[in-house]
């Protein structure tokens, strides 16, 4: 191991003809120096400057010297008693390898310090550097490439306007507030006529502005409660005035539940209003019931989605 010496020192300015001796640390002693990084060519001393002040090639062992730089008249300009060359990297001051422990990479070569650390070898970087710009681009190509991975992976915020022939979810609105608990209305009528918007007790009613003139509502209205006797219940789920779908069930004297489920394509964005109307043939259902610790919930759940092409 060796280091090159530099004869220019901090605060010196090198002449023609400097002389530099190279000794023991605190002796008069001549310690060797090289010509060559090998360290097998020892230079006669002193070594003496060219015309514009610097040295040719001088290789140091790593290890202390004492280096006097005198003028070409031997005056003496400089004694540096404890002159450190340095170290070679990965070396101690005795040129042995520095081990891991000592803060040392237990190498003096890239792949022997690799190994010695436990880090991947350079030629299984070379490969997932490879592999990771091969990633990057089947990430950029299209989603429906059979054997791309899609853009939708490289984005940090996926928009609805990322997302092609996806179903998209963009809203939800569930409502528990029960308007009229005891539904006793006869109407509408047990027949072929379309229910109206003014037959029937009205159980729910919701404004609701759609996110996306283009999507289409999933309306559930589900109804849970007891009858007063065995009883005919039915649900009628309206948009505005117009119904859009009518249910029924039969409930005992202490259970009963009917469902309607729909589908709405608002066509805008300006609100409307979903209602739920119920009636009965007979007797009295009452929303929500009376048993079970009030955990029968009813509930209108109104939720909006987007096909995206």
């Amino acid at each position: 191991m060796s280091t090159r010496f530099i004869g220019a020192r901090a605060g010196f300015t090198p002449r023609n003809g400097d002389k530099y001796y190279f000794y023991e640390p605190s002796t008069t002693t001549a310690k060797d120096v090289f010509s060559n990084a090998a360290l097998t060519t020892p230079i006669t001393q002193p070594v003496v400057a060219d015309s514009v002040g610097l040295l040719t090639a001088v290789y140091m062992s790593p290890e202390l010297y004492r280096v006097i730089i005198k003028r070409s008249n031997d005056t003496q300009v400089s004694d540096d008693n404890t002159f450190d060359p340095g170290v070679p990297a990965g070396t101690d001051s005795d040129g042995s390898v520095l081990p891991i422990t000592l803060g040392g990479t237990g190498s003096t070569t890239a792949a022997g310090a690799r190994a010695a650390l436990g880090a991947a070898a350079s030629s299984t970087v070379t490969t997932l550097t490879a592999d990771v710009s091969d990633h990057d681009t089947l990430i950029a190509t299209g989603l429906f490439d059979a054997t791309r991975f899609g853009n939708l992976a490289s984005e940090d915020l996926v928009t609805t306007a990322l997302m092609t022939d996806q179903i998209a979810f963009l809203a939800r609105n569930r409502n528990t507030t029960v308007l009229d608990t005891s539904v006793t209305a006869t109407t509408p009528a047990r027949d072929n006529t379309t229910p109206l918007v003014s037959e029937g007790d009205e159980v729910f009613s919701t404004a609701y502005t759609p996110v996306s003139a283009t999507s289409f509502l999933k309306i559930h209205a589900a109804l849970r409660g007891t009858g007063s006797t065995t009883i005919n219940v039915s649900a009628h789920i309206f948009n505005g005035s117009t119904c859009l779908v009518s249910a029924s069930n039969v409930s005992a004297g202490d259970y009963g539940q009917v469902d309607a489920i729909t589908e709405l394509s608002p066509g805008a964005t300006t609100p409307i209003t979903i209602s739920v109307r119920s009636g009965v043939n007979t007797g009295t259902f009452t929303v929500n019931g009376s048993i079970l610790n009030s955990t029968m919930i009813s509930f209108l759940l109104i939720e909006e989605w987007e096909t995206i092409s």
